[in-house]
């Protein structure tokens, strides 16, 4: 009977244990990394402005941003708006919101410059491309 102290006896349970976690951690983190769509590198600069101007108050996964609305008054306003992290959302819908009279919108808009407006909407229809649902603007019942 080979006799192992009880430091070798750790080393060996903790090195089995690493061992057979970490290929499970790793597929999980892999896992979870390709459910969220992956947006071009030139639209990085979108991801930044959403977070900016548009993540305190929607919601969306792909940006890190949980949108809870503004809880105190700020300039973005008061209320928080609708969770993106399900609607498939085009670029011109995205704008068309940004830049139409939505509560909030009217300021946010003037803080923001056209050019910026553009790429966070292709950033959204970009991070948003995959998601379950079409989004739709009130204005659409009118078409």
């Amino acid at each position: 009977m080979v006799v192992v102290s009880v430091p070798v006896r750790v080393g060996i349970f903790v090195s089995l244990a690493v061992a057979l976690i970490a290929p499970a951690a790793y597929g999980l983190a892999s896992q979870e990394s390709s459910t969220a769509a992956q947006t071009p590198a030139r639209l990085d600069g979108g991801k930044k402005l959403y977070r900016q101007f548009c993540g305190q108050c929607h919601a969306l996964k792909e940006a890190k941003a949980v949108g809870a609305g503004s809880a105190q008054k700020s300039k973005y306003g008061e209320d928080g708006g609708p969770s993106f992290n399900e609607l498939k959302i085009t670029a011109h819908q995205s704008l068309l919101a940004i830049v139409g009279v939505w509560d909030g919108h009217s300021k946010v808009m003037t803080l923001m410059t056209r050019s910026e407006i553009n790429l966070v909407s292709k950033y959204v229809e970009a991070a948003t491309k995959d998601h379950k649902y079409k989004a739709s603007l009130p204005s659409d019942a009118f078409r």
